[in-house]
């Protein structure tokens, strides 16, 4: 599982954490966000850290070596190379696979979400007997 797949998962699952849904479900929902903090908590730590490295080593600095800032924020001189540093990080592979517990899409009932967490969640979901 790739760190930007990580992620998405967890905010799809931190969504349906706030729903009422039955036991079961619930349950399952709760043991996914479970297995799922520790690598999330992991990534974030990581991603901090390369932000920060990513700030000094592209960052527009002053004739004195102080980083710009423009709008409450630190101007990116390479604003490229960044940005594929970071996409190069998002997707690493994570070796723990992190283990889910299947959810029925039928359990989810009249929960509305958006395509973008239905995607993050595709892994998770049971599959189900057509007809």
């Amino acid at each position: 599982m790739k760190v930007i797949q990580i992620l998405t998962t967890y905010e799809a699952l931190a969504f349906l954490m706030e729903r009422d849904l039955d036991i079961h479900t619930a349950c399952s929902i709760a043991k996914n966000m479970q297995a799922i903090s520790v690598p999330k908590r992991v990534i974030d730590e990581k991603k901090e850290k390369l932000l920060r490295e990513l700030i000094e080593k592209y960052g527009e600095k002053d004739q004195d070596g102080v980083l710009v800032e423009q709008d409450g924020q630190v101007k990116i001189a390479d604003v490229l190379a960044y940005q594929a540093e970071m996409t190069e990080f998002l997707e690493t592979e994570i070796e723990d696979a992190v283990e889910f517990s299947k959810i029925k899409k039928s359990a989810l009932g009249d929960i509305k979400i958006t395509p973008g967490q239905a995607l993050a969640l595709l892994d998770l979901f049971e599959e189900q007997a057509e007809g």
